[in-house]
């Protein structure tokens, strides 16, 4: 997990938690060296358990109010779940290969854990305030959570507690006050992950350039709050000057030390605790002065509206439904190329694949993810053969088009950027060559700029018989909807 220092600082400057009820809270919620680290947070898919936060959050409550909380949420969720997802998995292999901003999925799943808490306890707060009794209390969180209780007695008792309704206001508010700093502190893990894979093969690499720092070069340690427990970043001098005179020159056109700052994060990128320093060095911020920053509704798609709450049952259905259309859609092009590769890759755990089958595989799959809330809301209406063929024909299309055969659109969006692998870039650039439109060969582009040239593509005229065009612009709304 973080250092407990990153906790301190991220929690301070970037999201306002006064630092020594975040000392205090941090230090309770670890507990190194006993049985209670890290205590009753449960996370599972995305949700942490109500009935084990629940009693957490009356004992935070009762010891440090509503900044207790806020430190609570922070510590658990924006840095220590954040932290999971950045160092393994798919994810952690899209941090240390694409980079420290690719944290678009990431910052999915924190913010689902925030939509999840609400989704828990405010329906049982409206119950509390409409004067419901303890009976219909308990009924309303079983229908809710739906969902094993393993401590009834603790739930029980935090629902007798006269406190209960300030507890839940309080963690609710908790929970929105912690959005607007929620990319800062997902983007600084995130950063101190990638940054540590190069001192695990004792490389010092300067997050600013992201060249090597060689023993002649001058360098600077900056935050010195991360000096002492040895994660400071190691900056080139020159690249740290660069930043202080971009930082002049953008105050001088105008730009107040929020705009800065989000350009200096988003466009740089630099990390969120370099250019927290860098405007602290500028006199743009006092030294404990908080940045608040909503960044979420920039370059990271909408991840702030609630998701839907669905059952068990139906994601166990939407699992079969999954893997009986992709059989489906191999069975039916067994005798094609792409068909037979996919059925070896499908066999294996461990997708023995040749590159492009690989490629093709991650693309088919993602494709199929995308069309969840659709194919969910089928199920839900009781429609599963109109779903099994909808969901048929989608993974048909991965294997029936040839460009997405040649050329899988394999593509992942981090924070205003994309990042296209080379055979993608190489099936964008020759159906661009099919529109005579000219485009610069390259892995990673803005998301505005190639969002631009989708569009630019999707609305060019394609005359009748042109099957070449029409299967290019289907390979374009394969790549938008990954990116998107």
């Amino acid at each position: 997990m973080p250092e407990w220092v990153v906790h301190f600082y991220t929690g301070e400057y970037f999201c306002g938690i006064p630092w020594n009820v975040n000392v205090e809270a941090t230090r309770a919620i670890d507990a190194i060296g006993t049985k209670y680290h890290d205590v009753n947070r449960i996370i599972e898919k995305g949700r942490w358990k109500p009935d084990a936060l629940l009693p957490l959050a009356f004992v935070v409550y009762k010891k440090w109010g509503y900044e207790g909380l806020r430190a609570m949420l922070h510590h658990h969720v924006l840095l220590d779940y954040s932290k999971t997802l950045t160092s393994s998995g798919f994810y952690g292999w899209q941090i240390r290969l694409l980079g420290p901003t690719y944290v678009k999925d990431i910052l999915g799943f924190v913010n689902s854990v925030l939509n999840e808490i609400v989704n828990d306890f405010k329906p049982i707060l409206k119950e509390i305030e409409q004067g419901g009794d303890l009976y219909s209390v308990i009924q309303v969180a079983e229908e809710k959570w739906n969902t094993y209780i393993q401590h009834p007695d603790d739930v029980l008792k935090a629902f007798r507690d006269p406190e209960i309704r300030d507890v839940l206001k309080n963690l609710l508010s908790a929970v929105e006050s912690l959005r607007d700093c929620m990319v800062t502190s997902v983007l600084e893990v995130s950063w101190l992950t990638w940054i540590n894979q190069w001192k695990n093969e004792d490389v010092s690499v300067c997050p600013v350039c992201r060249n090597p720092i060689l023993a002649v070069d001058d360098a600077v340690m900056i935050p010195s709050d991360y000096v002492k427990r040895g994660i400071a970043y190691r900056v080139h001098g020159t690249c740290l000057a660069r930043l202080m005179s971009e930082v002049e020159e953008l105050a001088r056109g105008g730009l107040n030390r929020d705009e800065i700052f989000r350009k200096l994060v988003l466009d740089v990128p630099v990390p969120p605790s370099i250019a927290y320093e860098v405007l602290k060095a500028k006199a743009l911020i006092k030294q404990v002065e908080r940045i608040p920053l909503i960044l979420v509704a920039e370059g990271i798609g909408d991840i702030t509206e609630q998701p839907l709450l669905i059952d068990e049952k139906l994601e166990d259905e939407w699992r079969k439904i999954r893997k009986e259309a992709i059989a489906r859609a191999v069975k039916e092009n067994k005798n094609t190329s792409p068909g037979a590769i996919m059925a070896q890759c499908i066999q294996s755990s461990f997708l023995p694949c040749p590159p492009q089958a690989r490629s093709l595989y991650n693309v088919l799959h993602r494709v199929i993810e995308a069309s969840k809330p659709s194919i969910i809301e089928l199920l839900r209406m009781g429609k599963r053969e109109e779903a099994l063929e909808k969901l048929t024909k989608i993974a048909s299309r991965i294997f029936e088009n040839p460009w997405i055969v040649a050329f899988p659109p394999e593509a992942y969006a981090g924070i205003n950027r994309v990042y296209l692998t080379p055979t993608a870039i190489a099936g964008l650039a020759r159906i661009c060559e099919l529109y005579g439109i000219k485009i610069n060969v390259k892995t990673e582009w803005f998301q505005r700029e190639i969002l631009e040239l989708i569009k630019k593509i999707q609305d060019a005229e394609v005359r009748e018989g042109e099957w070449e065009k029409i299967q290019g612009k289907e390979w374009i709304d394969t790549l938008k909807e990954l990116i998107e």
